[in-house]
């Protein structure tokens, strides 16, 4: 989250579709894929990518543990 705090990444359009979220005890993994146009510092972004993060329920709050972005 700091990276788009900082204002090193900037996004300027983003659609998403696919999502699909399987529970596994106390985890979740959620994959989308997107359509996303932007910036990361000085590299454009446009493509079309997979997105998958892993979320864990620690003392009634879901955190992020793991994650991944691919270009589609």
């Amino acid at each position: 989250m700091e990276t788009y705090r900082s204002g090193n990444m900037k996004i300027y359009e983003i659609e998403s579709s696919e999502l699909e979220i399987n529970l596994i005890n106390e985890n979740a993994i959620v994959s989308v894929t997107i359509k996303m146009k932007g910036k990361y510092f000085d590299f454009s972004i446009d493509g079309k990518y997979r997105v998958l993060r892993v979320w864990k329920l620690f003392n009634n709050k879901w955190k992020v543990i793991a994650g991944s972005s691919n270009l589609f």
